[in-house]
């Protein structure tokens, strides 16, 4: 498995809605300030506001990264 990305979109509000997951070939350095990037190895430890739902949020990266999972399924 080689390294990948999580690509977030920062709202107007400030909390990050998740875009989709990327292969590091197409990770791109140039980023705007709307676009937030996170290696697979850093996402457990991110501090942030990130969207898990409609009108929920959570501040850690880890507790986004469960509900994604459990929500996959």
């Amino acid at each position: 498995m080689g390294t990948h990305f999580y690509k977030f979109n920062r709202s107007i509000m400030g909390t990050l809605i998740y875009w989709g997951k990327l292969e590091m070939k197409y990770y791109d350095l140039n980023n705007d300030g709307f676009n937030v990037c996170f290696k697979d190895t850093e996402i457990e430890t991110a501090k942030d506001i990130f969207n898990v739902g409609k009108h929920r949020t959570v501040k850690t990266g880890g507790v986004w990264l469960k509900n994604h999972l459990k929500n996959k399924k």
